[in-house]
């Protein structure tokens, strides 16, 4: 599915039954445009006023009723009671039984789905009696509408299906449309693309058939809406275009046409075409100011500004995030407030400020919690009135273990819900952890680059040597930290392979007495455990700061304890920190647990949250990178803080070790050749100019000849000038434009056998997911001595 944040993908479906009115007791037709709309709830409402017969005053209301349903559903509602009551007294059939429609209608727009049951099985009925195919066709969509909203979408289709039968045999022409739409609704909730698009060209081919322009338009919109979903973007302009010429004409300040002129923009903006995306952004923009339509003028506006900064007319873009951003926080919209710092983080960083960047995303992620704690309540809220609202209609029938179950089912999606959140949250603060660290091994680069420049060229009794070592020290901790932040962001680099978690962690043994100090440390290995597929420095790493956390919060004993264990379906303890859902089958078990003071129940679930700590000396990442660590392994995670703490973390176990692959080792620096005799050529293609520069003086040093590109197509086209020359080209992952990829596939083109070294900020793992695993690859930071040396082993190699 192509974008869904971005393009405003379909329409809500309620406009389908909405459509649909009483003249006579007969179901017709009005139009959906708002104008249209308007005008006859003023004429209806006008005939109210006037004395008639009673079989056409229940016929007025009805129709009222009907037309006012989705805007007004609370008025709709005393209209289509009054019309019951009325029908009722007069004996008017079908009166009656369109008030039940209209009442069901209503009520579906209130959110009261199961008085809206009761009244659609009502009108079924009745219209059945009456042998009034196209109204019973009609009351079947209703229903399938419903379903929708109660997520039961096989029962929708199988209404909506029943309903599409019924006004086929009947002749219903615009019936028949409104049920293609909705089927078309239905399979885009599946995302069963192909065949929702088939259903809405059905319905657009009988509005054509019958000049409905009007509902042509909109339903090509939908169509378009579609195609993105396809990602055909070029077939979605088309019916966008179309859409736009009549609703020019017949709604000109609509909802529909201020969609389509946003998702033109968007397209535009993808295919590069900054100048019109910015005309259909405005247009957008200024029909919603028009309509009133708050939430959409805060949409585009921060459409608007992202495209700003991607032309780099930074002041404008500047402008219109903020506007976005405070327009969001004086309306309460959570979730446009965040994408609208999330493009002011992003536009710091496009400045070269990355402490306000990292502030505005910190922001961002907090307003994420909101929106999930939002939603979360809002979810639970329905929930338990559905519970209580079924409970009470079937209090008679039901025996209390119904009861039961539905609140162990509120629980359990309680409980879904929670873990769906979790797993947002860590995305969001591991793509921010990621960001942050890759960036920083960049400037780390230059750091230790700059500092052995200086070591060379000083005497080695030379004063500063001392000052020297001591900022290397500060940034090798500066690194550690990088590397910290690159486990609990799941991004660290791994060594797969088939491991005895056991004798993994006794390989350890005297690093985790070291930890403990004077804590009594038990280790409890189980032996004749099977194996997982795991990285034994990251486990290691994992038990010892486990152990470290211990002893930080002052237990007496620790103890690590490995075992086997079973799990069943979806044990929920085990994925309420990961958010990531394991599979039923064997897994290994790691607890450690000790005797200190406990963790309070406030505090227990941000404990792995980066840079959380109880402690005002601590860096608040050792769990952190514990999570981290976990997840990269499909691992859950438990905590017990009854009495003494217990982390308990099980491991998948592998079911079969010829099918993993592990990455390649990589060659020692005495595999490599010790130098290269002839004259070298390196070609440096990185968008940081003082990495540029940094690496030019490095390699310069040890003799060799270095050009240097700042853009991907123009290393190419330096590389093209100079192919003869060129022995080796060092690029970076990670730059605007094309992708490593493609830059390397262009290198190929130019001449096959062209040696390639990659590099990047973040570890192998994560930079080579589209090359080979043994491809040459050297992290961020590198030192000097380690480039040079890297460069003359892949020299030395047969090309």
């Amino acid at each position: 599915m192509i974008f869904p944040a971005r393009f405003i993908l379909g329409q809500e479906f309620g406009q389908v039954l909405n459509e649909t009115t009483w003249t006579g007791g007969d179901a017709a037709m009005i139009s959906d445009s708002q104008p249209a709309r308007s005008e006859r709830i003023r004429d209806l409402e006008a005939m109210l006023t006037v004395e008639r017969c009673p079989s056409d005053h229940i016929d007025v209301l009805n129709e009222a009723a009907a037309t006012l349903s989705s805007s007004d559903a609370t008025k709709a509602r005393q209209y289509a009671t009054d019309a019951l009551a009325l029908a009722e007294t007069e004996g008017h059939e079908s009166g009656v039984a369109s008030a039940h429609f209209a009442l069901a209608s209503a009520l579906w727009n209130l959110g009261l789905f199961e008085g809206a049951i009761l009244h659609a099985n009502e009108a079924l009925e009745r219209f059945e009696r009456l042998g009034d195919k196209s109204n019973l066709g009609r009351t079947h969509l209703l229903l399938g509408s419903v379903a929708i909203r109660r997520s039961d979408l096989v029962q929708a289709i199988g209404s909506t299906v029943e309903g599409l039968g019924l006004l086929e045999g009947c002749g219903d022409d615009h019936g028949a449309a409104l049920a293609h739409n909705l089927l078309s609704v239905i399979y885009s909730e599946r995302e069963q693309y192909e065949q929702a698009l088939e259903h809405r060209l059905h319905s657009a081919e009988i509005h054509e058939r019958e000049g409905d322009r009007y509902r042509l338009a909109v339903v090509r919109i939908n169509i378009g809406n579609i195609y993105l979903c396809l990602e055909d973007l070029e077939r979605a302009i088309d019916e966008y275009e179309k859409a736009v010429v009549v609703l020019q004409e017949d709604e000109p300040a609509g909802f529909p046409i201020s969609s389509a002129y946003h998702n033109l923009g968007e397209i535009c903006r993808l295919r590069g075409e900054p100048d019109k995306a910015r005309s259909y952004f405005e247009n957008a923009r200024s029909l919603r100011h028009r309509t009133g339509n708050a939430a959409g003028v805060v949409f585009t506006t921060v459409a608007l500004g992202e495209l700003c900064t991607e032309q780099s007319d930074l002041a404008e873009a500047e402008v219109l995030l903020t506007d976005a951003r405070d327009m969001s926080a004086d309306l309460g919209l959570l979730k446009h407030e965040r994408t609208a710092t999330l493009g002011l983080s992003q536009l710091a960083e496009k400045r070269g400020d990355p402490a306000r960047a990292l502030e505005l995303h910190k922001r961002a992620t907090e307003l994420q919690s909101r929106l999930s704690d939002q939603i979360q309540s809002r979810q639970v809220a329905e929930m338990q009135t559905r519970y209580e609202t079924e409970r009470k209609a079937r209090e008679a029938e039901l025996y209390q273990l119904r009861f039961v179950e539905l609140e162990r089912e509120v629980v359990r999606r309680e409980q879904a819900e929670r873990a769906l959140i979790q797993s947002q949250k860590l995305e969001s603060l591991g793509l921010m952890a990621g960001g942050v660290s890759h960036d920083f091994n960049n400037m780390l680069l230059c750091i230790f680059g700059y500092l052995d420049a200086a070591r060379d060229v000083l005497d080695a009794d030379h004063e500063a040597q001392s000052f020297l070592d001591l900022a290397d020290q500060a940034g090798r901790r500066a690194a550690d930290l990088a590397r910290q932040m690159l486990a609990y962001a799941g991004r660290s680099r791994y060594v797969m392979e088939p491991r005895d978690i056991s004798a993994t962690i006794e390989e350890c043994r005297q690093l985790l007495a070291g930890t403990a100090g004077n804590v009594d440390l038990d280790l409890a290995l189980a032996g004749a455990l099977p194996r997982i597929e795991a990285d034994s420095a990251q486990i290691q790493h994992l038990v010892t700061n486990l152990v470290l956390n211990a002893v930080e919060c002052g237990a007496t004993t620790v103890r690590v304890a490995t075992g086997q264990c079973e799990l069943g379906e979806d044990e929920f303890r085990f994925r309420e920190y990961t958010g990531d859902v394991l599979k039923r089958g064997s897994y290994v078990r790691l607890t450690v647990t000790d005797n200190g003071p406990g963790i309070e129940a406030d505090v227990v679930s941000r404990i792995f949250d980066p840079f959380y700590s109880t402690k005002p000396d601590r860096r608040g990442l050792g769990l952190a990178a514990v999570l981290g660590i976990t997840r990269s392994h499909k691992g859950g995670v438990s905590v017990g803080c009854d009495g003494d703490t217990q982390f308990e973390i099980v491991f998948p176990v592998l079911a079969d070790d010829s099918s993993l692959i592990t990455s390649a080792p990589t060659k020692s620096e005495s595999d490599a050749g010790a130098s290269i005799e002839t004259e070298a050529t390196i070609l440096i293609i990185d968008d940081e100019p003082e990495i540029r520069t940094l690496v030019t003086m490095i390699l310069e040093r040890a003799n060799f000849v270095v050009l240097a590109a700042g853009e991907r197509k123009s290393g190419i086209d330096l590389y093209r000038d100079h192919v003869d020359d060129v022995s080796v080209v060092l690029l970076d992952l990670t730059m605007p434009g094309m992708s490593a990829i493609q830059t390397y596939r262009a290198l190929c083109a130019i001449e096959p056998e062209v040696r390639v070294i990659l590099t990047s900020g973040h570890d192998r793992e994560q930079s080579l997911a589209e090359f080979p695993s043994d491809f040459p690859f050297i992290a961020k930071p590198y030192r000097a001595n380690e480039l040079r040396d890297f460069i003359r082993q892949v020299l030395s190699e047969p090309s």
